[in-house]
């Protein structure tokens, strides 16, 4: 992979992070929001903490992403972005062109999902 490609998916995952980040900021203060507006109601108040929860672990599942970008961004400076940790081929343009945040090749990650 050349300087010009991996400076594109340097952009890309600096732009996904940003984006994550914004997001999640977002959804934290709309959890916080959720009622404030005085409710009493019983079924309400379920309502408001199922929608909180929810919030909040979209959040965690935010947090996961950017460790991995944050990780991908890690192999970009010690040079091995792109190769596989599984198997130590490269990573194809095309999945990294949909995740470039893969740590793995398709090959690779097809066989760690089907063990699961």
């Amino acid at each position: 992979m050349d300087t010009k490609e991996i400076e594109r998916f340097r952009q890309t995952l600096h732009k996904r992070r940003e984006e994550i980040l914004n997001a999640s900021n977002h959804n934290l203060e709309a959890a916080r929001e959720l009622g404030t507006d005085g409710v009493s109601d019983i079924a309400d108040e379920g309502s408001v903490s199922y929608n909180r929860m929810v919030l909040v672990s979209l959040s965690e599942a935010e947090k996961k992403r950017i460790v991995e970008i944050d990780d991908a961004l890690a192999r970009i400076k010690n040079g091995t972005y792109g190769i596989c940790q599984s198997c130590g081929e490269a990573i194809g343009d095309k999945r990294l062109d949909v995740k470039p945040e893969a740590q793995n090749c398709i090959k690779c990650q097809n066989g760690a999902e089907g063990k699961r």
